[in-house]
């Protein structure tokens, strides 16, 4: 069974609007909505948004870890899509942003 990472920010130290290094089941790097992540997954080719729940609020299916506060700014959500589509080129899959 999983374990909680040491470094893991508890829940109620997260920034609304804030990028977070995560250890997620689908992506590394997530925003903070006050609920759950969204993050950047790429799957059979595509690349979308996705969401998972922090660590600390759902025993069973909370899959999202946050390491580290990468962004709070307001432009928070614009680095995210730059990280999108970089990653996207670096896999060589199309950046159309389907989902954002």
């Amino acid at each position: 069974m999983p374990t909680r990472l040491k470094g893991c920010i508890p829940v109620e130290d997260l920034i609304i609007g804030g990028v977070y290094l995560v250890k997620a089941r689908n992506f590394s790097l997530g925003m903070w909505n006050g609920r759950e992540f969204i993050g950047p997954r790429f799957k059979f080719g595509d690349t979308f948004l996705d969401t998972e729940i922090h660590w600390d609020l759902d025993e069973r299916y909370g899959t999202a870890q946050p390491l580290e506060l990468l962004y709070t700014d307001a432009d928070a959500e614009e680095k995210l899509e730059e990280y999108i589509e970089a990653s996207s080129k670096r896999l060589g899959l199309p950046s159309d942003k389907r989902g954002i």
